[in-house]
């Protein structure tokens, strides 16, 4: 996570972003876990 956009208790619209993700970490994740697919099959 980069960056909390909101504090705990506060009202919050819907569709209003709660957080920015890190897009490497995102990346790094799926990899990981299209290798652990690729291994099991």
């Amino acid at each position: 996570m980069l960056e909390r956009l909101v504090d705990t208790g506060q009202t919050v619209k819907r569709g209003e972003p709660l957080m920015r993700l890190d897009p490497v970490d995102l990346g790094l994740q799926a990899q990981a876990q299209q290798q652990a697919v690729a291994a099991a099959v």
